[in-house]
């Protein structure tokens, strides 16, 4: 009965310290985040200003979807999307870790655009 005890306290104590470690390692990520996605959760921020944002820091990158909801795909940016396939294969763990969740705010910053665009007045 005592080692069940020892292993069940061992476990919880594990538990915490990974949680920790796991609350640590997202909040350090999202604090370098670009501005716009903090933008779209402030129902405060101007739509326009938003896309200022977006677009001004995807300016010199490539874009991790094809064609963004907006329509805004070109042929450069087809070729620069099969050149970023090819780097993806090289990048680190951490480095894909980044890029995800770069990727997800990304879609998340879309569906905000598509979603709110209807909304927005002159």
């Amino acid at each position: 009965m005592n080692a069940s005890k020892y292993l069940f306290i061992s476990f919880l104590i594990f538990s915490a310290g990974m949680a920790k470690a796991q609350a640590n390692s997202i909040g350090t990520t999202q604090t370098n985040l670009p501005s716009w996605v903090y933008m779209i959760d402030n129902p405060e921020t101007n739509y326009y200003e938003a896309i200022k944002a977006f677009d001004a820091y995807w300016k010199d990158k490539i874009k991790p979807e094809g064609e963004d909801d907006r329509g805004r795909e070109s042929k450069e940016e087809e070729q620069e999307h099969k050149r970023l396939e090819k780097s993806l294969k090289k990048m680190t763990v951490a480095q894909r870790e980044e890029f995800n969740l770069i990727k997800y705010h990304y879609k998340r910053f879309e569906t905000w655009a598509k979603e709110v665009k209807p909304f927005v007045q002159e």
